[in-house]
C-alpha cells in the first residue's frame, strides 16, 4: 500500500515474508522522486518465530498525516499463537492466539521510524484485522478496523465488528476501548453456479470467490470532519448475499448513522470488496464488484466493477452509478487463493472534480498475466 503526503513525498508498506521460513516483516519505503526511485526500506518489525505460523504480521496500511507533513503513521495487525515465548510443540497443541494492533510512527517524513508497539489488545482467541488510520481536521487519529470476538459477547458483540480507536495526540497515547460503529455481517462470496467447474477439489458445490469480506474501508471529510465507513454485509438481503454497508459520524466518531445498502445491485447478485473516499467539495464516493450481469449456467462468471456516490455526506445517494469496467470479465479466470482472486482491497482517491477509481481485474484467458489493474476517472 502506497500514499502521498501533501508535500509529495510518497510512502509504500509492505508485509515480506520467506516462503521457507516462518520469518515475515513490516517494512516502509519512501520516495522523494515521483516514484523514480525509493529508499532502503526500513524495519518497522521483524519476527522469526519458532514454529511456523507463531508470529505473524498482517493486513498493513500507511498513512501520511494531512495536518502535519512530518508525521507518518503505520498499523497493522500481528497475530500470535499461543505466546510470544512458546515452543514449536506448545504452538501444534494449543488452540489459543490473539491479534493484537500494531503501530508504528514516524516524526520525519519517514526518514526514521519510532519502535513498533501494540496500541490495542482485544486479548486471548479475539484480534482485529484491517486497520486503517484517518485523520481528522484536528489532528485526531481514527484507526478503522474488523474487531473480530470469538468468545466475548459484550453487548453482544461476538463475531465481527466495524470499529474504532481514537488517537489525540499523533499516535502517542490511544483510547482503550474502541467504539462499536456496527456489527459486520458478512455472508462471504462463491460463484453463484453451483455446477460451474471449481479449482478447489474440496468445494462442496459452492466455489469460493476471495474478496475483502472481512474488512471495513474508512474516510474523512476533510472540510467538515465527518467519518464514513463501508463494508460487506448481508443484512440487506436476510443474510442471502453480501452488499455494501454504509454508516457516518458526524460528531467524530462518538456515534455512528444506522448501515444503509449503497450499492445498486437489484437481482439477488452479491456484491463485494468496496472503497469509499470523499472529494473537497464533500461528495462521497463507494466503489464495488458484482455479478449483475453474469448469466447463470453459461461458461463465465461476469464481474464488473461500478461506482455510486452522494453529495450531502451521504445522507441521499444518487440514483445513478458509474459502471467502471469497459466489458465485464471472467472471475472464473483470476488466480485461485482460497478462492478467484483479485485482491482485498481497491483504491479510491480524487483529482480535482473527478474521483479516480484503481481496481484490479482477471485477464480473460491469459495465463501468463492473470490480472490487470485499471486506472479509471469519473465525475
Amino acid at each position: 500500500m502506497a500514499l502521498v503526503r501533501p508535500a509529495g513525498t510518497l510512502h509504500a508498506i509492505s508485509i515480506s515474508f520467506d516462503n521457507d521460513t516462518p520469518r515475515n516483516a513490516v517494512l516502509a519505503s519512501r520516495s522523494i522522486d515521483g516514484g523514480h526511485s525509493w529508499s532502503e526500506p526500513a524495519v518497522l518489525r521483524f519476527d522469526n518465530p519458532r514454529a511456523l505460523g507463531n508470529n505473524f504480521n498482517d493486513k498493513e496500511s500507511i498513512t501520511a498525516d494531512p495536518t502535519n507533513a512530518n508525521y507518518v503513521y503505520a498499523v497493522w495487525d500481528r497475530l500470535i499463537s499461543p505466546s510470544e515465548s512458546s515452543s514449536a510443540k506448545a504452538y501444534e497443541n494449543s488452540v489459543s492466539f490473539h491479534g493484537p494492533t500494531w503501530f508504528a510512527r514516524s516524526t520525519d517524513d519517514g526518514v526514521s521510524w519510532e519502535t513498533a508497539h501494540p496500541i490495542y489488545d482485544p486479548k486471548a482467541l479475539n484480534q482485529t484485522i484491517g486497520n486503517q488510520i484517518v485523520v481528522e481536521p484536528n489532528g485526531t487519529l481514527v484507526d478503522g478496523f474488523n474487531l473480530i470476538r470469538n468468545l466475548q459477547n459484550k453487548h453482544k458483540t461476538r463475531g465481527y465488528n466495524v470499529a474504532i480507536l481514537r488517537s489525540t495526540d499523533k499516535g502517542q497515547t490511544w483510547e482503550k476501548t474502541p467504539t462499536i460503529v456496527s456489527s459486520l455481517q458478512t455472508v462471504g462470496v462463491v460463484d453463484p453456479d453451483p455446477n460451474a467447474p471449481c479449482p478447489d477439489p474440496d468445494a462442496q458445490g459452492e466455489c469460493e470467490v476471495r474478496t475483502g469480506d472481512i474488512i471495513p474501508d474508512f474516510a474523512v471529510d476533510r472540510s467538515s470532519g465527518e467519518l464514513y465507513a463501508v463494508w460487506q454485509d448481508s443484512r440487506f438481503s436476510g443474510g442471502r448475499q453480501d452488499d455494501i454497508a454504509f454508516s457516518r459520524s458526524t460528531d467524530g466518531g462518538d456515534t455512528w448513522s444506522t448501515p444503509v445498502k449503497v450499492n445498486k445491485t437489484t437481482n439477488d447478485a452479491a456484491a463485494f470488496t468496496a472503497a469509499v473516499h470523499v472529494r473537497d467539495d464533500g461528495t462521497v464516493a463507494v466503489t464495488y464488484y458484482d455479478f449483475r450481469n453474469d448469466v447463470n449456467g453459461d461458461a463465465t462468471l461476469d464481474t464488473d466493477h461500478w461506482m455510486v456516490h452522494a453529495h450531502d455526506g451521504g445522507a441521499n445517494w444518487d440514483a445513478s452509478e458509474a459502471r467502471l469496467t469497459p466489458d465485464s470479465f471472467d472471475m472464473r479466470t483470476a488466480p485461485y487463493a482460497a478462492g478467484y482472486f483479485v485482491g482485498d482491497y481497491e483504491g479510491l482517491d480524487n483529482a480535482g472534480n473527478a474521483f479516480t477509481p484503481l481496481f484490479v481485474t482477471a485477464n480473460d484467458g491469459d495465463t501468463a498475466n492473470r490480472t490487470d489493474v485499471l486506472f479509471r476517472t469519473a465525475g
